[in-house]
C-alpha cells in the first residue's frame, strides 16, 4: 500500500483559506451560524482543553514528548524516507529542505511553561473568560 500526504513547508507563504478561495462562501455561511464571530484554532483548543479539563501543565508535558520522540525518530534516520527533499526559493538563492525544522531539540518544561498563550486577545477573553470557558463550550 503506498501513501501520499502533502504538506506546506511553511504556512507564512500560503495564505489561509486558499485551497478554497473562490469555491464557496463558507465566511458568510459562518458568520450567518456564528454572528458574535467565530474563534480561532488557538482559541478553540483552549475551550477544548478547558472542557475536558486539560490543563497547562499536562499539555507541556505531552508537548514536550512529541519533540523528543520527533528528535529520536529523526535521530533514527526513521523520516528520512517520507520526506521528499524540495528546493525552497530563498532571499539568498535556493535552500533545500531534507528534514523537519520544526522540533524543537532544546525545549524544557520550564521554556514551555514560560510561553505567554499566543491566541487570546481582550475581545476573546472577554467573550470566554477562563472562569467561564467550560461553561461556554456546552
Amino acid at each position: 500500500m503506498w501513501l501520499i500526504a502533502g504538506g506546506v513547508e511553511m504556512m507564512s507563504t500560503v495564505p489561509m483559506k486558499a485551497n478554497r478561495m473562490g469555491r464557496d462562501n463558507l465566511g458568510q455561511m459562518l458568520l450567518k451560524a456564528y454572528p458574535e464571530g467565530y474563534v480561532n484554532q488557538g482559541v478553540s483548543a483552549e475551550l477544548i482543553a478547558s472542557k475536558w479539563k486539560i490543563d497547562r501543565q499536562a499539555m507541556d508535558a505531552f508537548a514536550l514528548a512529541s519533540h523528543v520522540n520527533a528528535a529520536s525518530a529523526q535521530d533514527k534516520k526513521l523520516t528520512t524516507s517520507p520526506i521528499i527533499p524540495i528546493a525552497v526559493p530563498t532571499a539568498e538563492g535556493v535552500c533545500i529542505v531534507r528534514m523537519d525544522d520544526g522540533i524543537r531539540r532544546d525545549t524544557t518544561l520550564e521554556k514551555l511553561g514560560a510561553l505567554k498563550p499566543a491566541f487570546r486577545t481582550e475581545e476573546l477573553a472577554s467573550r470566554f473568560p477562563r472562569d467561564r470557558l467550560e461553561c461556554d463550550c456546552g
